[in-house]
């Protein structure tokens, strides 16, 4: 079966309609019908959302995650030099500190 064919099947599978998917009614039972207010509800509020500032960007997500990840990789390049030992340092900057002479690398 071609994806296209099992897309638009899926699409209309019983268990996508509230009316038929035993699970959305076993809860409407249970909850005396408030999943079915509380989706109302959440569907209103999308819908002001939108009107307002008009429906979300994919290409604003897409950079948002971007910088995420690459506030992510700052992060663990700043924890690993953190973690990472300090190298010892050179034989000529001890024998400068030694002496108590000016250390070129001061310069």
């Amino acid at each position: 079966m071609s994806f296209a064919a099992r897309q638009l099947l899926d699409m209309w599978s019983p268990s996508n309609f509230p009316f038929t998917n035993p699970e959305v009614l076993r809860r409407a039972v249970e909850t005396g019908g408030e999943n079915f207010r509380q989706g109302v509800a959440n569907w209103q509020e999308a819908r002001l959302r939108w009107s307002r500032r008009g429906p979300p960007r994919i290409e604003s997500n897409r950079l948002t995650r971007i910088k995420e990840v690459a506030a992510l990789e700052e992060d663990s390049v700043l924890s690993m030099m953190a973690a990472t030992p300090q190298k010892e340092t050179s034989h000529e900057q001890h024998e400068y500190k030694r002496l108590g002479s000016f250390s070129p690398a001061r310069a």
